[in-house]
Formats: C-alpha cells, structure tokens, sequence
C-alpha cells in the first residue's frame, strides 16, 4: 500500500502543476470495509466490475488474473503511445499484461524470489554461495551441524516458504521449474521424472536442513529472519530491509546454471465501462506512474523492481539493485486456467503438497493429482491409469459375439418352432439393433468431442429402432381385426421399418449441423471430464421430438399387447415382449436420467452408464431371444401329458359355454363376428377388454385340438395315437347325440396330430391351436 500511496501523491503533485483536472484517491477493498470480499480475490474484482459498472476508473490487481479479467479492461494498444509500451515489450510486462494480443494494464511494480545466502557463516567455513539444490542441502548440513555443536541453538538452515497460504503454491512452482533439463526447457510436465525429483527434494531439504514447523511459518518469520541474520538460507521476495550479512543470488536450480524463480507483480488497468473522458484522464495517471522517470525514481528510493528492463542497465540503477541477479533471473509466472478460476485452482494445489510435504502421500500420487486439477479424464483402453475401459471393452465385445453366434439356433430344426414369433431376417434386425444400442458404450472413450456427441444419438436411436419395430410390425399384423392400413402394414414390413430409420437418419442429419456444446465438469479433487450439452432451443426440440416418437412406438406395443394378449397363438410371445418393453422402458428412463446428471466420480459415472447400457441389452437379449432355447429344456413327459389332458378337460368345459352363445345367437357363424359385432355395440373400453379377452378361437365344421407331435417326445405320441375319449366325456345336448367319435391322424410325419369331435346337432365349435406354445 505504501507504493500506492506514493503514486497517488506524486501524480496529483503532477496533475496540479500541469494544470490536469483530475484527482487521484484509492480505495481499498477489504474484509473490514466490504461485505462482498470472501477469500476469492478474483470474484471480487469481477463483482466489482460486472453488469458494466463505472464507479471506478482504474483497478490495481494481481498479474495471475490477466487472462480472467481482461475483458473489463481496456486496450492499451488505442490508447498509450507506441513508445511508451516499447519500454515494457521486451520485459517480464509482455507475459503478465497481455492477452490475446491485447494489453491489458502496465505493471506498477514486479517482484521476484531470491536466494538469501548468510554470507558471515559462508566465509567461516570457506563455504561458496550454492548454484545447484544438492550444494544447498550439503554445504547447510555443515554449517547447521557445527553452528550447533558452538551453541548457535536459534539458527535455521532454510525457510521453505510452504505455509497454509498463496505462498506455498509459488515456492513448488518455481522449484519445480528449476528441475527442468536446461535454461530453454519449457516449465517440466507433472508426470514427468523433473517433477517427480522436484517433489523428493523438497521433502528432503525440509527433513535435512529444517522442520515442519519452520516450513510452514508465514512471512513474517521469514522477514524476522531476513532482518536478524539468523538463518544460513532464506528463500524469498526481494525487499527493502534486509540485514547486511546475506548475500543476495538467484534461487539454485537441480542443474549449475538452471534455475527458476516466481514473479508476480501489481498491474493497472483501465474499466473500458467508463466515459472517453474519463478514460482519458485515466490514461494521463497510468503514464504518470508507468513512466521511465517515475519507475527509476521508485527504484532508486523504495529498491522496489520495476517491469522496464532497460533500468538495470542504468548505473545509477545498479548502484542501489545488484542488476546482474535481476538481469539473468529466469521467471516462471502463475499458470492461468480456464476452466477454472486461479483460487480454485491454487487450493486444490496446496491441499496435495500439504499432504505429501507434511503427511504420508507419495510424490507420485500427490503429482497425479495436480495434474487432475485442470486435466479432462478420458477412458482409455489403457491400464495404467484405469483398468475399468479395458474391462467394459472386453465385456462388450464378449457380449457382442456370444449374441452373434446364438443368431445359429434359427438354422437348427430342433429350435426353429421356438422362433416362429418373427422371420429369420427380423431376428436378426432385432439381434443387431441389440449390439448397435451396447455399442454405444464406445463413444464415451477417449476426448470427447461433437462427432462422439452426434455418433452416441445415432446409435442409441438406431438401435431403439431396430429392437422395437420388428417386433411392433409383428403385433399390428397379428391383430384380429384386419383393416386395410394392417394389411398394407402387414405386406410391406421392410417399408414399415425403414419408416423409422428414415426417421432417426433425418433427425441425426439435422442436428449434426446444430452444435454441441463440450462443457467441462470441473469436479473439486476428483477427476474431471467432458460433456455435451445442447446448445440451443431448435435442437432441444428435435431432440424432444424424437424422445417422443420412441414414447409413441413404446406406447403402441403397450396397447398392441394388451389386446392381444389372450390370443392362444402368440401368448408366451406377448409375455416375453412385455417383460422386455417394461425392462426397455425402466432402463432407457434411467439412462435419460443420469445422462444429465454431473458426477462427483468420472470413472463411477462411466461404469453407471456403461452397466446400464449393457442391462439394456442383456434384457432385451434374454426376453426376446435366448428365453426361448430354456422353452424346450423346461418339456418333459409328465408336463407334456398333463398339458394334452388340461387341453382336452378345457376343450368339453367349453364346449358348453359356445352351445349356450350359439343358442341366444344363431346369426353369429363364430367368434370373430361376435368381436365385431361387440366392437359396433361397445365404448372404446368394452372394445378393448373384447379383444384383451379374445384367444383366436374359431367355430368351424370340425371342432379341433392341434397339438404339434415334433413337440412331444417319442412315448407321448404313442399315447396320443392310441388315446380314446369314453361318451362320458362329451357332454349331453340332447338324445341324438353321437357321443365318442375320435379321429387321429396316424401319419406321424405330420406336424400336427388331431383330435376331432364330431357333433350331429348342428352346433359347432373348434379349438385350433398351431403350435405348443397354445396350450
């Protein structure tokens, strides 16, 4: 605060004499004057700069914030002469002022970190001022061990500079950054061995050559030290009140020559929300205060650095600034992030060395972690970080091949009257939807981008299609009533089909033109990654639109089930179907669900999605397909005869019934017309409870019970053949009746063995059943 102040009374000096109308006053925003400081310094400027405020011309803030801050400020370039901004080009001010081309302030004062090297205790022991860590930590052993051993109990060795604060966040940078190869290097990578030896030997000169505690003092015992002399190092800002004894360097590096030091410094910006006159009475104080005179002036009374580095070519400069440190110095400035503010981002930071300087997390682990701060997490097929990609990915494809070869049992005559529910060629459409929906899981490895966006709709919305429609096409073809739209249906499925996926390619084709946009899911101490979010209300609607067509086909098959549900031919088919489609219904919700849910845990969201989508298929898989090879396991010969007698005591049971309906009813030739005529009669409701109700019974000239004899074994067709029905068995309808006729068929080779029942009186009924699946 004092530089500010300086300022301010210099330049109103300045503007008074000049004849300037302008007046130069700071405020300071604290906790103890503003109730909308917190801990976050950035949000704070922001706050104080949103929604286009002007209350202030000029803002001092720290130089970390540039890249965050830049668009409340005012370019320079329109504004400051060419010559003026030369002076700070060359310098340090080229990397903390600008952005994006754009200058965004002037610094009012840069500081870096030296090397405090007691020079007293150096010379007594012939010890030189260490360029490398490794001469840090040996040549202060020596002197700590034998300063103790003369009674020195108060001596340090070194300070670290790791407390609770920002600070501890600037010493790992700059140590790190002093471990790199050589002076070009770029700022060492943290999975890197650079980073990694960083980390083991600041662990090592703390446990070596100081303490915990001594560690992690703030500054204030660091500049008690400065000012005592009592330390053998001291890592720290350059500053004005040093004692005499220490000798001032640049802060070693892992290799001579290498080193790396912290800058920071206060920039000034102009609000560009202000007038063009106070702008420009703005930029009259920032030249005043950036000018080549009044910096040397700075420099020269306060020893406060400046960003203009043709000063320290000045001799006068030099006289007070040792500026050959300053000149050689090799800075490292605060990374900026973007997907997170640098607060966030700093306390993350600190929380993982805290643990690994001071409790028992390994360097490895505590470098991994750093670089998950900013890092978006993938899945990968790699095991080095995650093993999950590589298990899921084996996973699906296993369930991919076995769904592939059991596609053979279609071809296998022992399993062909399993399948009839579909043609072969829609078992295997339903098959592939199937896998194409599991594959869906592929698009969430590696970067996440648009096209993995645009690939993962395609292929849930596709593969919906292809499970569904087959199945929806067989459904409408089966209901009783044939009207001329079922019939154009039921002779044109391929048409019917490609209706849908004409349907889900348009819409794909419409939105991959509309963006997604990839939001970062920043996840504090977990692992981060990438999402896609729908960028406006056009595609927000395609995407309802076709969310609701599959409600619709879902809905159908609901409808379609319902009132076929009692049809004889097709009823254990009706019954996987519907534990399929409420299998279907619950998964898909529940992926839609978590599909816009963030997560605390990327590789935990992954498996949740990846397990769902796998349930999806397996459900699908199992209800429509495989649970049909268990059908012809589960038959043995007490079921199979009992199921023929259960056949034959329903058949005379309703036989009564059909003779008491044909007497009130002799217009009626059967039961279909019954239907029909109910369907003219009755509400919607009746209608429907009529063909819920409705098994497909038909009266005919022959009353008839088709069993298919493929279906039983050897020695329930013998006894089929050679079955008998005693006159008991059929019930009395009056004294003319022929009661114990019993036809069979006795040409095993066909498919179906017959009971037929024949009846004099002119009252008919039949029981036709075309495969076992009926009874």
């Amino acid at each position: 605060m004092y530089l500010c102040f300086k300022h301010r009374n210099e330049f109103n000096l300045f503007a008074k004499d000049n004849n300037i109308n302008a007046t130069l006053s700071f405020t300071l925003y604290s906790s103890f004057n503003s109730s909308n400081i917190n801990v976050d310094y950035e949000n704070t400027i922001e706050f104080l700069l949103h929604k286009g405020s002007d209350k202030y011309d000029i803002f001092l803030f720290d130089s970390i914030y540039t890249p965050n801050l830049s668009y409340y400020f005012l370019d320079l370039n329109k504004w400051i002469s060419e010559d003026h901004l030369k002076m700070y080009s060359s310098g340090v001010a080229s990397k903390t002022c600008v952005h994006n081309g754009k200058w965004v302030g002037l610094p009012l004062n840069i500081n870096y970190s030296l090397l405090y090297s007691n020079g007293d205790l150096l010379k007594k022991y012939g010890m030189p001022i260490p360029k490398t860590w490794d001469e840090l930590i040996d040549i202060g052993k020596f002197i700590y061990i034998k300063e103790k051993e003369a009674g020195n109990e108060d001596l340090i060795g070194y300070n670290g500079l790791i407390p609770e604060t920002e600070g501890s966040f600037q010493t790992v940078q700059e140590f790190i950054y002093s471990f790199r190869d050589k002076i070009s290097s770029p700022y060492p990578e943290y999975n890197s061995k650079e980073a990694l030896e960083a980390l083991i030997t600041l662990k090592k000169i703390k446990e070596e050559l100081s303490s915990d505690d001594i560690f992690k003092s703030k500054e204030d015992y660091s500049i008690s030290r400065l000012i005592s002399g009592n330390a053998i190092f001291l890592k720290f800002w350059t500053y004005r009140q040093v004692n005499p004894v220490y000798n001032i360097s640049l802060v070693p590096g892992h290799k001579e020559g290498v080193s790396g030091t912290f800058i920071e410094g206060n920039i000034i910006g102009i609000n560009k929300q202000i007038t063009d006159n106070r702008k420009k009475l703005a930029v009259e104080a920032l030249t005043y205060m950036t000018s080549r005179k009044i910096q040397k002036q700075i420099t020269m009374k306060s020893k406060i650095i400046s960003g203009i580095d043709s000063l320290y070519d000045d001799e006068e400069v030099c006289e007070v600034i040792q500026c050959d440190v300053i000149k050689n110095i090799q800075y490292v400035t605060r990374p900026s992030t973007s997907s997170l503010s640098y607060d966030t981002y700093s306390s993350q930071f600190r929380k993982y060395i805290f643990d690994f300087m001071y409790g028992d997390e390994s360097a490895q682990r505590t470098l991994l972690n750093i670089e998950n701060i900013i890092k978006m997490t993938h899945i990968s097929l790699s095991t080095e970080e995650s093993i999950v990609g590589f298990i899921v990915f084996i996973v699906t494809i296993i369930m991919s091949v076995i769904m592939l070869l059991s596609l053979i049992f279609l071809f296998i005559e022992k399993y062909k009257p399993f399948f009839t529910f579909l043609s072969v060629d829609f078992w295997f459409i339903l098959v592939a939807g199937t896998i194409i929906g599991l594959f869906s899981i592929f698009t969430l490895y590696g970067v996440m981008d648009e096209q993995k966006c645009h690939f993962n709709y395609l292929l849930i919305s596709i593969g919906f299609s292809l499970r569904l429609i087959p199945i929806l096409h067989k459904l409408i073809s089966n209901f009783p009533k044939k009207s001329k739209l079922i019939l154009i249906i039921t002779n044109h499925r391929y048409p019917f089909l490609f209706l849908f996926i004409v349907f889900d390619i348009s819409a794909y084709t419409i939105i991959y033109f509309l963006k997604y946009q990839i939001v970062d899911v920043i996840i504090p101490y977990a692992l981060n990654y990438k999402k896609c979010v729908m960028t406006g209300p056009v595609q927000f609607i395609l995407y309802l639109a076709s969310f609701l067509e599959k409600i619709v086909v879902i809905l159908m098959i609901s409808i379609l089930l319902f009132l076929e549900w009692n049809l004889a031919e097709t009823k254990k088919d009706t019954k996987t179907v519907c534990y399929a489609l409420s299998l279907d219904s619950i998964m898909f919700l529940i992926i839609m669900g978590f599909g816009s849910v963030n997560f605390n845990e990327y590789y935990e969201y992954f498996i949740i999605i990846s397990v769902l989508n796998m349930l999806l298929s397996i459900s699908n898989y199992v209800c429509l397909y495989i649970i049909r090879l268990f059908w012809i396991t589960k038959m043995d010969e007490n079921s199979d005869l009992r199921d023929i007698e259960s056949a034959l005591n329903k058949f005379n049971i309703n036989e009564e019934d059909f003779l008491k309906s044909d007497n009130n009813n002799n217009n009626n030739n059967n039961v279909t017309q019954t239907v029909k005529s109910d369907i003219k009669r009755n509400s919607i409701i009746s209608s429907m409870l009529s063909y819920h109700f409705y098994s497909g019974v038909e009266k005919d000239s022959h009353n008839t019970l088709e069993i298919s004899s493929k279906l039983l074994p050897q020695q329930n067709k013998d006894i089929l053949n050679n079955v008998s029905i005693d006159s008991s068995m059929v019930p009395n309808s009056n004294n003319t009746s022929q009661r114990n006729i019993i036809h069979r068929n006795s040409n095993l080779n066909n498919i179906n063995q017959r009971i037929i029942i024949n009846k004099n009186n002119n009252n008919n009924f039949a029981t036709n059943n075309n495969n076992y699946n009926n009874n």
